[in-house]
């Protein structure tokens, strides 16, 4: 080191209580921007000979160790060989941030599904694939039972054939004569399952136990399942506040009763 400035007491005390910076410019035309840790031990190195920038040249400086005192250090900042300058610590965060890796956005919330707002009866009637079963779930008087909420909670699982399917019934009329109300009857009763089954469940089952009292089997034919050995579901369940909607294209087949083979 050729020459050495020290800080006076009145620059000492400045220390730690607001930031700052200093600017260095070096002989060979460099600046330099030293903080606040440094000048608590400022020796800066301003050679013992002519510095080259033009405008200084004929400007010496002692060879030797001298303390400054703020008249003097002001005297150099003049010259343009110390320049004080306040730092903020928001610009120092807003420098250091800018060399940060980009923060990735928060993905958007994911928005939960509507809760249900029809019963099972209000989804069968606004449906006009199920007009046909809506029409003998009223003759046979169970409209009704699909409209009230589950004693239980648990609510319960409609598999509702579509009209196509209905008009697969060479029956159909037949059934819906009076004679035959406690047959049409027993059939609808055979198509809705006590508690909420969603497709998702079929895979994991074998059978249902259905209002009237007999099991429907479930089997799964590749992804689809396939109800009562030979109906499929059409589109996708529908969730109701009471219960779950599955449409499905056959109209299932109760199993014989026992006996009814050998006309007993």
């Amino acid at each position: 080191m050729d020459a050495y400035f020290h800080t006076d007491e009145f620059l000492a005390s400045l220390i730690g209580k607001i930031p700052f910076g200093v600017l260095v410019l070096h002989e060979d035309g460099r600046v330099a921007l030293a903080n606040e840790v440094a000048v608590r031990h400022l020796e800066i190195d301003l050679a013992p000979k002519p510095l080259k920038p033009p405008w200084l040249r004929g400007v010496t400086f002692p060879l030797k160790p001298t303390p400054l005192s703020m008249r003097h250090l002001l005297s150099v900042m003049a010259l343009g060989l110390l320049v004080a300058l306040p730092v903020s610590a928001q610009d120092s965060t807003r420098v250091a941030d800018s060399t940060a890796a980009p923060v990735a956005p928060m993905p958007a919330p994911v928005p939960e599904a509507p809760a249900p707002t029809q019963t099972v009866a209000e989804l069968i009637r606004a449906d006009t694939s199920l007009s046909i079963l809506g029409e003998v779930l009223t003759q046979a008087g169970l409209m009704a039972a699909l409209e009230a909420p589950s004693a239980t909670g648990s609510g319960f699982t409609v598999l509702a054939p579509t009209n196509d399917a209905f008009r697969k019934l060479v029956n159909l009329d037949a059934l819906r004569q009076d004679q035959n109300a406690r047959q049409l009857y027993d059939l609808l009763m055979y198509h809705v399952v006590p508690g909420r089954y969603l497709s998702v469940h079929f895979p994991q089952l074998t059978t249902l136990k259905s209002w009237q009292g007999s099991d429907v089997a479930v089997a799964m034919m590749g992804e689809t399942p396939m109800l009562g050995g030979a109906a499929h579901e059409v589109g996708a369940e529908v969730v109701a506040t009471n219960g779950v909607l599955h449409r499905i294209d056959a109209v299932l087949q109760m199993p014989a009763a026992p006996g009814a083979a050998s006309g007993e």
